[in-house]
Parts: C-alpha cells; structure tokens; sequence
C-alpha cells in the first residue's frame, strides 16, 4: 500500500474515530454533570472531538503542507469563525429542539474547519511544480497550473488547456525561475 492510500484510509476513518470519542465523552460528562448544566455533556464531548479531529488531522497532513505564515494565520482563523457559526447555528436549531441544537452546534465546528483547512492547505501551482522538480529531476510542469508534462507531444496544457510556446514552457520552470533569480 503506497503511502498516499494509506494516508487517505486514515483520513476517512477520522471522523468515525472522532464520532466515538464524541458518544463516549458525552456519556462520560452525562454521568458527571446530570442535568446540573445541561449543555455540559455537549460542550465537553464536542471539544474533546474537535481537539481529536484538529490533532489527527494536522498530524496527518502535516509533511504534506508547505507551511508558510499565511496558512499558519488561516488556519487558526478559520478555527474561531468555525466555532462562532457552530455557535450561532447551534442557538437557532436550540431554540427549536435543545438537544438538537447542542450537537449540532457542536458538530459543525470541526466539520467546517475541515472543509476550510483543506482549501488552505491545498498546494499552489507553484508549489506543485517545484515539488515535482524536485521529486522528478526532468519533469517539466505547465508554468500556469503545475501539470506535469513529462512525455507529452504537444504544448497545450491537458489540465488547464492553456497553450504555450516551447520557451514559455521552459522560462516557466520552476528551477529555471530560481536560476534566473540567483
């Protein structure tokens, strides 16, 4: 199995492990707290299931993603706008049936910073072509999308469709660019 599948099998079978830690948490809290506060079994089993989901999934990905400031910035952003709209959602489904609204509320959370993250961390097309450089000391990439074109006989790009000239192509790689800078 190469490293790739087994990174998305660990992916997929994330959220089932989360959603365990979420029922044993909340049951756990439910004997704790009883109806003292009743949002107490919700708020400490979707916390710990976010701080799971959070640790699992940079954990994961991490060597994957090319870290820079800006996605360090957003993606701790994206985690406190995740918590206010679980936040909001979560009063308005409560206002209509309560326990529906606390887990929801405390779902959607981690489920939306998922979604966000995995935007953010998406690599660049820049990113993707210096990779493949670097991993493959003659693939040459489209200078637009980071598509590798190794083999291809023609100077049209299959991913994006973006025609080139056979001196775009080559001024247009990566580690023709960084020679150029130096």
């Amino acid at each position: 199995m190469s490293h790739v599948v087994s990174r998305i099998l660990l992916a997929v079978l994330m959220l089932p492990a989360a959603s365990l830690i979420y029922l044993i948490t909340f049951i756990a809290a439910d004997r704790t707290f009883g109806y003292s506060w009743r949002p107490m079994p919700s708020v400490v089993s979707g916390g710990s299931a976010w701080i799971f989901v959070a640790i699992y999934w940079y954990g994961l990905w991490r060597g994957s993603v090319q870290w820079t400031n800006r996605r360090v910035i957003w993606t701790l952003l994206s985690a406190g706008v995740a918590i206010v709209i679980g936040f909001i959602v979560g009063i308005l489904i409560e206002s209509i049936e309560r326990d529906v609204g606390q887990f929801v509320g405390c779902v959607i959370p981690p489920l939306l910073w998922l979604i966000v993250v995995t935007i953010i961390w998406r690599e660049t097309p820049r990113e993707r072509g210096s990779r493949l450089t670097t991993t493959q000391k003659h693939a040459i990439v489209c200078p637009s999308c980071g598509y590798n074109l190794t083999g291809l006989q023609s100077t049209r790009c299959p991913e994006c469709g973006t025609m080139f000239t056979l001196d775009e192509i080559l001024l247009g790689q990566p580690s023709r660019a960084e020679q150029d800078i130096a």
